[in-house]
């Protein structure tokens, strides 16, 4: 199974070539003046021990409606996230509704999939229900700068940078939740996926609105997995000679989901589902047993499902009919749920 995740990995990674390292801590110095310099570590520390103290300071809900424009079944939207990249300024949802206010499965993306890959979703979300949505994520899609072969940019050895790429997802994703319930959708299931569950699982803790949540393949610790995983070894070899492990957890600290989970007793939902693998080499595996065990040690309410296949053979069969097994489940459950309150 290692091999072949390993062959899977340098498929979907041949073209990878590692940003230099930086510190990148300019990218906070308009919010923050205690920020010397790109290269001031100990300050980039501080920005990150801030966040970890108020994260809704760092991933504030949209004060009012988000302004969007749609043409045959693309949405877009501005991106209230910090980018240098004119392109990046823009965030776009893929939108592909059963009728007017339906449920909606909107789904977050792994790092390297183009959103149109998740159109597989499409007929089991529509069997159980539901229309279907994807949002592209920072520097996927049409994000993408002139040049790039991925987004590079997304999780990366700028450190300070990744930590804003990583807000920006986040971020849209909320207004993408805002902008699906302007359209009359109020029963939204949020379906993220490697990184995308990063994004998914911070996002849980501070927005009440969508109905369920569904994480697959993740891990409690975000530096972990980029320094152990198989997917991302050109960003440990341009990292690892420049900062410690422990100095890298402090940066990254928000990003990881271990930090918020002890909020998710303050964020009831219908369906909480988790789905990892049993030999994931790109999140390692005991990174999601360790967030199985938090989310029991805190009481949180949820299911989880350990699939016995890898991070990328999720997607090949047979474990890609199980998967579609498990989701049709979740969604099925998720369609039979009450209304409840409706959450602003």
């Amino acid at each position: 199974m290692r091999n072949w995740e390993v062959r899977l990995a340098h498929h979907y990674g041949r073209d990878h070539v590692p940003l230099p390292y930086r510190v990148g801590a300019d990218w906070w110095r308009d919010e923050f003046a205690h920020i010397r310099g790109a290269d001031d570590l100990d300050g980039l520390i501080r920005v990150a021990d801030a966040w970890a103290a108020d994260p809704q300071r760092f991933l504030p809900r949209a004060a009012g409606e988000v302004p969007f424009e749609m043409d045959s079944g693309l949405i877009r939207f501005p991106s209230r996230g910090v980018t240098s990249e004119a392109r990046n300024r823009t965030a776009y949802i893929a939108y592909r509704p059963l009728g007017k206010g339906c449920p909606m499965v909107l789904a977050v993306p792994a790092w390297n999939t183009q959103r149109w890959r998740l159109k597989t979703l499409l007929p089991t979300a529509k069997q159980c229900g539901f229309g279907g949505a994807s949002i592209s994520l920072p520097y996927q899609d049409e994000r993408q700068p002139e040049g790039w072969t991925y987004a590079e940019a997304l999780i990366c050895s700028d450190l300070g940078r990744t930590m804003r790429s990583m807000q920006q997802s986040i971020i849209d994703t909320m207004d993408a939740v805002s902008v699906l319930r302007q359209l009359g959708h109020r029963r939204i299931i949020l379906a993220g996926f490697s990184v995308g569950s990063a994004v998914i699982n911070i996002l849980d803790t501070l927005d009440p609105r969508p109905l369920g949540v569904i994480c697959v393949l993740c891990g409690d610790d975000f530096a972990r997995c980029v320094m152990e995983g198989i997917s991302t070894r050109h960003i440990r070899k341009s990292i690892e000679a420049n900062i410690s492990r422990e100095q890298l957890d402090r940066v990254w600290r928000p990003l990881s989901a271990h930090l918020y989970v002890p909020k998710l007793r303050d964020m009831p939902r219908p369906l909480r589902a988790m789905l990892t693998s049993h030999y994931d080499f790109t999140f390692p595996t005991d990174t999601g047993r360790r967030l199985r065990a938090q989310f029991e040690e805190h009481g949180v309410k949820h299911e989880w499902t350990e699939m016995f296949c890898g991070h990328y053979t999720l997607s090949c069969a047979p474990f890609s009919l199980r998967f579609l097994a498990w989701f049709r489940t979740r969604l099925r459950q998720a369609a039979a749920l009450p209304d409840g309150a409706d959450h602003d």
